[in-house]
Formats: C-alpha cells, sequence, structure tokens
C-alpha cells in the first residue's frame, strides 16, 4: 500500500510538472503573434482575417500551428543561414515550440491581465511635419483575375537637389495594398504612360515603363517610417518626378485606395550620398544570356559586375517574375574569397523584399558582384502564367521575365567597417517580450511569486529555490528598456522583497532575477 501511495504521488507530482510547462496566451504566445504575425493581420489588413486578440489566435489555432512548424509562416524568402539581414521576420525554434505546445496543451489563456496589449496599425504619421508630400488620388482597384500593377507620377516641384532622409509610406487601404515601390525620374517618360491612360495613373508591371527611373525605396506591410543611416541621403536632383509603384492583389476590384507618402529632406549638403540602383541587371551584366527561358526548359542563368573601386553596401534587393524559382548574390574578392550576400532558394513573386543589412558589407575594388538565377519554365512551376508553357524573355508585362539585383550602396570610406546603420532618428515600432518557456525551467519559475499581481505603489518578490549569493533584480516595459534595477542578497533557501513602483505609470512589465547563471522572469502589471 506504501508503495503504490509513492507511486500515485510521483505521479500526480509528474503531471503538475507536465502541465506547469505548458504556455499559455498572456505571458508566452501573445507577444510571438504580436511581433511577427500582427502587422499583417490586423483590421483591415492584407492578411485574411486578424490575430490581435486570444479569441482571434484561438480561433485558427490549428492553422497557425500548422503553418509556423512547416516554415509557411511569417513569410520570410532569404535563407537566414547565407547572411544576417535587419528586421528578420523568422520564429526561432523555442518560439515554434511554445505554440506548438500551446496547441497541444489546449491553448490555456492564462491571465487576461497579463496579457501586452496588441499593436496599433492603424497609428498616426510618424512624419508628421514632412518636407514633401505625395498624395495619391482616390483610385479604385481593377484585380478581378489577376494582380494588378498601377504607376502614379507626380513632379516634385523641387529647385535645388535635396537630400532624402526618411519617408514614410501611409496606405490608403491596407486590405489591398500588397507593397509599394517609390522611384525617381528625371525625364518625362512616367507623364507620358499617365497621359496615355485614361484612368487615374497607368498600368505597370515589373518596371515603371522608364528606363532612367532611379529606386528610392519600398514598403511592405508591416513596416513604419524608414530613415537613413545617420550623415546619409538619398539624393533627389531638382526638378524630378516621384514615381509611385502599387501592388493591389487578385480579388480586390472595387476598393479604395489613396496612398499618401511622406518624406524627411535634409536641409545639409555635406551627406554622404547612399546610390540605389541595379547594378546587376538583365541589360549589361549577363554572363550567359540573353534571358531567354525556351517553354519546358529549366535554365540556370549568372550575371557579373566587376567593381572599378571600393564600395560599401548596406542593402541588397534580387527581382525576378514568376518563373524564377531561386536566386542568389555574392561578392568574391580579388583573392578568391566570398562574400555571401543574399540567397533566396524559393523565389515567391508575391514576397520579395528590399532587405537591409545588419551591418555594413565593405567591398574592395576589383571584386565581382555575382548572381545566380534559376528559372522554369514548364508545368511543373505552380507559378507558370502560360498553360501549356510558352516562350518567355525579358519584358515588363506579367508573362515576361527579369533578372535584376538592386543594391542600395556608397563610396567605399576610411573605417566603413564599424559604420552604425541606426538611423539618425529612432523608430519606435512596436514590440513586446515574451516570457520563454526555455529560459523559464518550470520549477525555478514556480520558485518567484509577485504579490499581489496586478499591484499599485508595492510588490513583494518572493524566491524559494537554491539561489544563493548576489542576484540581479531589473524591470523593464514591453519595448525592453531598463526602468528600475537593483541588487539583492540571498542566503538560504527562501527571501522576500518590497519593491517600489513610484515612478511606473500603469501598464506591463516584466520583471527578471537572475544569479548570472539562471534567470526567471515574470509579467507584472501596475495598475
Amino acid at each position: 500500500m506504501k508503495h503504490f501511495a509513492l507511486l500515485l504521488f510521483i505521479t500526480i507530482t509528474s503531471f503538475v510538472s507536465v502541465k506547469a510547462q505548458v504556455p499559455n496566451w498572456s505571458e508566452n504566445v501573445a507577444c510571438i503573434i504580436y511581433n511577427n504575425c500582427a502587422s499583417c493581420h490586423t483590421t483591415g489588413g492584407i492578411a485574411p482575417f486578424p490575430l490581435l486578440s486570444y479569441d482571434d489566435v484561438k480561433l485558427y489555432a490549428g492553422l497557425i500551428k500548422s503553418v509556423v512548424s512547416e516554415g509557411i509562416m511569417p513569410p520570410w524568402p532569404p535563407d537566414p543561414d547565407y547572411h544576417p539581414l535587419a528586421d528578420e521576420r523568422i520564429l526561432t525554434d523555442a518560439e515554434i515550440r511554445t505554440i506548438v505546445d500551446w496547441v497541444d496543451g489546449g491553448t490555456p489563456a492564462g491571465d487576461l491581465l497579463l496579457a501586452p496589449d496588441p499593436p496599433d496599425n492603424q497609428g498616426a504619421e510618424v512624419i508628421a511635419d514632412p518636407d514633401l508630400v505625395v498624395q495619391l488620388p482616390a483610385y479604385t482597384s481593377k484585380a478581378v483575375n489577376g494582380d494588378e500593377y498601377r504607376c502614379f507620377v507626380f513632379p516634385s516641384e523641387l529647385l535645388e537637389d535635396r537630400f532624402i532622409t526618411g519617408f514614410e509610406v501611409i496606405p490608403g487601404n491596407r486590405n489591398i495594398v500588397h507593397h509599394v515601390l517609390v522611384f525617381q525620374d528625371q525625364s518625362d517618360r512616367a507623364l507620358q504612360l499617365d497621359a496615355g491612360d485614361p484612368a487615374p495613373g497607368y498600368l505597370c508591371f515589373g518596371g515603371v515603363g522608364s528606363n532612367s527611373a532611379e529606386m528610392i525605396g519600398a514598403w511592405v506591410p508591416g513596416q513604419g517610417a524608414q530613415y537613413l543611416p545617420r550623415d546619409m541621403g538619398i539624393r533627389i536632383p531638382a526638378g524630378s518626378n516621384i514615381v509611385v509603384q502599387l501592388h493591389y492583389p487578385e480579388g480586390s476590384a472595387g476598393e479604395v485606395d489613396n496612398t499618401k507618402i511622406n518624406f524627411q529632406l535634409s536641409d545639409r549638403s555635406d551627406l554622404r550620398e547612399v546610390n540605389v540602383d541595379f547594378i546587376l541587371n538583365h541589360f549589361t551584366s549577363m554572363v550567359n544570356g540573353p534571358l531567354y527561358i525556351p517553354a519546358n526548359t529549366v535554365k540556370t542563368f549568372r550575371q557579373e559586375f566587376k567593381t572599378p573601386v571600393p564600395v560599401t553596401v548596406i542593402g541588397v534587393a534580387p527581382h525576378m517574375h514568376l518563373i524564377g524559382r531561386s536566386i542568389k548574390t555574392w561578392a568574391q574578392r580579388p583573392d578568391g574569397s566570398i562574400i555571401p550576400l543574399i540567397d533566396i532558394p524559393e523565389w515567391d513573386f508575391e514576397w520579395q523584399g528590399f532587405y537591409r543589412f545588419q551591418e555594413p558589407v565593405t567591398i574592395p575594388a576589383g571584386s565581382f558582384l555575382r548572381s545566380e538565377a534559376v528559372y522554369d519554365n514548364t508545368s511543373a512551376n505552380p507559378h507558370n502564367p502560360n498553360d501549356p508553357p510558352l516562350p518567355v524573355s525579358v519584358g515588363e508585362a506579367t508573362t515576361d521575365e527579369m533578372m535584376l539585383v538592386t543594391f542600395t550602396w556608397l563610396f567605399y570610406d576610411f573605417g566603413d567597417e564599424q559604420l552604425s546603420l541606426e538611423p539618425e532618428v529612432p523608430v519606435n515600432g512596436y514590440s513586446c517580450n515574451a516570457i520563454s518557456t526555455d529560459t523559464n525551467d518550470p520549477a525555478e519559475w514556480q520558485s518567484l511569486t509577485l504579490s499581489p499581481n496586478p499591484a499599485r505603489e508595492q510588490i513583494r518578490i518572493e524566491l524559494e529555490n537554491e539561489w544563493n549569493g548576489l542576484l540581479e533584480l531589473s524591470v523593464r516595459n514591453t519595448f525592453g528598456q531598463l526602468l528600475k534595477s537593483r541588487s539583492l542578497e540571498k542566503s538560504g533557501t527562501r527571501a522576500s522583497w518590497n519593491l517600489q513602483l513610484d515612478g511606473l505609470p500603469p501598464g506591463v512589465y516584466l520583471l527578471q532575477l537572475t544569479n548570472g547563471k539562471k534567470k526567471i522572469i515574470k509579467r507584472m502589471v501596475i495598475n
């Protein structure tokens, strides 16, 4: 009987231990969803349903588990192991496991008072006093059975050259604006195309129809205001036209959009000039061109460009159409060593981007910029626009192809290896911190209690475990900013301390306790 009782005790204890490890929405899952999914899955957003609450996410929990487990969502085509990029939309293995365990564990809500507030993706304009504003006319999408690419052109009316140091795209209808490309053009070609189309703007697939147009930047759902690094700018010549291409997805016909773009211009003339150029392209860079893919063939094409001077690259953007299947870009130094830049092993035209590096990439003179792309013009390509397949060559139509790699670059200057790519104006995007079920061992996590929680003026911290010696306590907001910290002494199994909450406004905070080797994080709410 004693053995049976002991076995029963062990079984119950094991069950409680396993149960304690099940993540909950409020403390473990909400921040993962809000940080990585809610920019598209917002009210009126480009995604088919919002993910802005526990009820929203619970409704699609099974689907979410499936797409994150298979790596389908969130969409991030570049290979993260090839070269680190800024703002990567990638879930860690621990985050994927947290979501899977949460769904398998019955999607527990936890204490909803501890849940972070969802992001506000309908917020006010960040560049509140822009130097140049481009307001698109109200346009009704005609995308019935296919996507629509529409270009709009606006004279800048600048009387002298200026530097763009920041810009912000404010979608007029987030439900249908898939992406926005912004160009400047010193010719009148875009104006002529606009005049030839009776509707506002003109149709433009791939490019904007002008060979002299130069890229300024791009916007995709979830992006806020974009700023150039400190002391840098993109030159816009006097009298240039601003050309804006918008992508309206299939099925958006009848929806109205009136997107707006705010530009921040600098009064300085001594900024380092940032160039945005199609350095690798299907006109001048082909090694085994021309870019022509016969029907029912899979072909690989290569491009190269020899750098006559040393350069510093801060971003890259490959571009193909629907026949493209993969593209990789790298640099090869004169000594033969390779600098990886970007690899997109499974090209998806619907999810192309303008990618920034986390750190500058310096490339010496005499190096080769190289690119290799695979095109699949067979029936096995699900994106092939022709059935049966037809020959495909270079062009701007939906059924044509392109092979372009845009580089955001500067002429090299001494010390660029240590150059900071942080923007001069900090961008306060949404961010909150989930309590990781990996960081918090269940037994350790249970050893820390906060009471009362929610609290008002003071909170009591109690710790019952084997930690001894000097401990460090910190309190951070959901943006990760340190607000309070103090050192604590602990001897023996149990200890308690009171923490004054003066100076902290009502909200959700993360309280962390660490002994230097392990840490425990708990969410704390102030009413």
